[in-house]
């Protein structure tokens, strides 16, 4: 007999081991940290590196293309109901423009008719060729109507879409305040020529 007052089994008595599960359990092997967990190290770089494709993907796009600059539109006719596209790119490719009116699904492409513009200035120390300049006249617009718009062309992209609105008939009498905004830059073989 034992202390307790029962048959030995002939194994060491261990108080509670068997009859009692104990209250709290402590786990010697807790889960690693995340940043330990090779899985999600390998999640991580997966993620890391579709992203940075990504940011490389629409990078290269911007930068290696050549989308419309310099875009801006101007009256196209006598009566207000035609409006002149115009934008630059360096390449020579025909432009065109894809029109909608707002809120509709509708488009309708307009091309250029005419060669792009290109010129070259050369002074004694320097020599600019200037980008191609690219112009759509779009005619038989309606009054009061508002138009969104992309330039460019199929080959290098198009712009952002654009809005203007067109003005209703010749008769309507407002007062409008235009601002001119440019660079008035001569070099000094332009001012030469002009003190003569």
């Amino acid at each position: 007999m034992d202390f307790m007052g029962e048959k030995s089994s002939g194994r060491p008595f261990i108080p509670f081991q068997e009859d009692v599960p104990s209250p709290i359990r402590i786990d010697l092997n807790p889960p690693k940290p995340i940043h330990e967990n090779k899985v999600w190290k390998r999640i991580l770089i997966i993620v890391f590196i579709i992203l940075l494709l990504g940011i490389v993907t629409s990078a290269w796009r911007y930068i290696g293309s050549d989308l419309p600059k310099q875009i801006h539109i101007a009256q196209g006719d006598g009566q207000g109901y035609a409006i002149t596209i115009s934008w630059a790119t360096n390449t020579d490719i025909p432009g065109q423009v894809i029109i909608r009116v707002k809120g509709t699904d509708e488009e309708k492409v307009y091309l250029q008719t005419e060669r792009s513009r290109h010129y070259k200035f050369v002074t004694d120390s320097e020599t600019y060729s200037s980008p191609f300049f690219h112009h759509v006249q779009i005619t038989g617009l309606s009054p009061h109507t508002i138009y969104d718009y992309r330039c460019g062309n199929p080959s290098n992209g198009f712009s952002h879409e654009h809005t203007f609105k067109i003005w209703g008939n010749g008769n309507d009498n407002r007062d409008v305040i235009v601002v001119g905004l440019g660079e008035v830059t001569t070099t000094e073989g332009e001012k030469h020529k002009s003190s003569k």
